[in-house]
C-alpha cells in the first residue's frame, strides 16, 4: 500500500520534470490518484538552456506566460568559425525560460489539479517490485509506495531503468553557465556549430542574463569548464560565468524498451531527447502525455498499457530517429554543415517550420513547401507580450 495517504495510488511518477508533470496533469484530469516523487524541493536547479519551442508550447495543456523570459524571433548561426548567418522573421521561433522556474510552474499546475507531490530528499529508491496487480517502489528508509502503474521520468541516468534490469539509454552531454547582464535587451539566439566536436556552442537570452553553453552528441567528448569559459570569452568578450553545471541528456530511445510490466518510461529516461540539437522539452511533454494515455487506456492491464504506449510515442520515436540520421550527416562533415547553413532555402525552411510548431522530421519531409507553412498564434506568447505591453 502507498505510505503517502495510506492507500494504493493509481500511478506513482518518479521525477517531476516536464515528462512527469505532463503525465500527472493528464492523469489527475481524469480522476486518477497520482503521486509525484522527487529527490528535491521545488524550485530546484535544473541544468537546461531553457528554450521552449513552439511545438512544445502547443503540446502543453496550459499557458506558461508567467515564466517566459524572452520571445525569440532572430537567430545567428555559424559553423567552424565561418560567416555568421542571420535568420529573422516576424513569427516567434521559441521562447526562453529559466528551467527551474518552468518546472516549478508546471508542477504547481499538476498539484492544483490534484496530484500529490512528495520530496524524498536523500531517501533513494532501492527496489522496484512487481506483482500481477501492482508495482511497489521501495526506499532506503524502509518506506514504500504502491500503485497500479509507475511512470519513470527520472532522467538520463534513470534509477528505475537500472532497477528493472534495462540498459541505460544513449547519452549526449551539455555544460552551461549564466552571464549576468542586467537590462540586456538581447532577443537573438546564437548557435556556433563546431565550437565543440560533435556539437555546438549556444547563447540564449534570459532578460537579465545570458545562458551560455556547449553541447555534444559525441559520448567520447569531455566537456570542460575551461572550454566553456573559453567559448564564452570568444563569443561575448567575457568569460565571467556563474553557476556552471553539466548534465547528460537521454537520446536515441527509438530503439530502447519503453516499459517493463507496470513500469512505463518517459522523457530522458526513455531517451526521447533528440540528438541533432539536444532539444528535449517537447518530446518529454509528449512522452509523458503518451504514458498517461497508455495508463488511462489500459484498464489495469500492463500489456495493453505497453501497446498503447508504443502507439502514442511513435511520432516522437520517428522524429528522434530522423534527428539521429540528421546528426550523423551534419556533425560528420564540416563541409556538410557549411553547405546546409549557406543554402538559404534550408535555413528558411527550418526557421518557418520551427515557427509553425513542426518537428524536424516533418520539416525535412516538406521543406520545399516551407512558404506555405501555417503559423498560428500561441497562447503563451500572446499572453506574455500582452502583459509586457501593459
Amino acid at each position: 500500500m502507498g505510505t503517502t495517504g495510506g492507500e494504493q495510488w493509481d500511478t506513482v511518477i518518479v521525477g517531476a520534470g516536464q515528462a512527469g508533470c505532463a503525465a500527472a496533469y493528464d492523469l489527475v484530469l481524469r480522476g486518477m490518484r497520482v503521486l509525484l516523487v522527487e529527490r528535491a524541493d521545488f524550485p530546484r536547479v535544473k541544468p537546461c538552456a531553457g528554450g521552449v519551442t513552439i511545438k512544445a508550447l502547443n503540446a502543453l495543456r496550459f499557458s506558461i506566460a508567467p515564466v517566459v523570459r524572452c520571445v525569440v524571433r532572430d537567430m545567428a548561426l555559424s559553423t567552424d568559425g565561418g560567416t555568421v548567418q542571420h535568420i529573422a522573421g516576424p513569427a516567434p521561433m521559441l521562447v526562453t525560460t529559466v528551467r527551474a522556474e518552468l518546472d516549478a510552474f508546471c508542477l504547481d499546475r499538476a498539484v492544483e489539479r490534484g496530484a500529490v507531490f512528495s520530496n524524498r530528499g536523500t531517501d533513494r529508491i532501492v527496489a522496484v517490485d512487481q506483482s500481477p496487480s501492482q508495482a511497489v517502489l521501495r526506499f532506503a528508509s524502509g518506506a514504500s509506495e504502491a500503485a497500479r502503474f509507475v511512470i519513470a521520468a527520472d532522467g538520463a541516468n534513470s534509477t528505475i531503468r537500472r532497477l528493472t534490469g534495462l540498459k541505460k539509454v544513449q547519452r549526449a552531454f551539455a555544460l552551461e553557465g549564466h552571464m549576468p547582464m542586467p537590462g540586456a535587451n538581447r532577443r537573438q539566439l546564437a548557435f556556433d556549430f563546431g565550437a565543440v566536436q560533435g556539437g555546438y556552442g549556444w547563447i540564449f537570452p534570459k532578460g537579465d542574463h545570458l545562458n551560455i553553453g556547449l553541447y555534444t552528441q559525441d559520448e567520447d567528448v569531455n566537456l570542460s569548464r575551461d572550454a566553456l569559459h573559453s567559448y564564452a570569452r570568444t563569443a561575448t568578450g567575457s568569460g565571467l560565468l556563474d553557476g556552471v553545471v553539466g548534465h547528460p541528456l537521454g537520446i536515441d530511445g527509438h530503439g530502447a524498451a519503453s516499459s517493463v510490466g507496470r513500469v512505463l518510461f518517459a522523457g530522458d529516461a526513455a531517451g526521447t531527447c533528440e540528438r541533432l540539437l539536444g532539444e528535449g522539452i517537447h518530446n518529454a511533454i509528449k512522452s509523458g502525455q503518451a504514458a498517461a494515455a497508455a495508463i488511462l487506456s489500459a484498464h489495469g492491464c500492463p500489456r495493453r498499457a505497453a501497446s498503447v504506449l508504443r502507439q502514442e510515442q511513435a511520432p516522437v520515436a520517428r522524429d528522434v530517429a530522423a534527428c539521429a540520421r540528421g546528426a550523423q550527416t551534419f556533425y560528420g562533415s564540416a563541409a556538410a554543415r557549411r553547405t546546409a547553413l549557406a543554402f538559404k532555402p534550408v535555413t528558411s525552411a527550418f526557421r518557418s517550420g520551427f515557427a509553425a510548431g513542426m518537428t524536424f522530421r516533418d520539416i525535412a519531409a516538406t521543406a520545399a513547401l516551407y512558404s506555405f507553412y501555417a503559423v498560428n498564434p500561441v497562447r503563451s506568447i500572446t499572453e506574455h507580450e500582452q502583459a509586457r505591453a501593459v
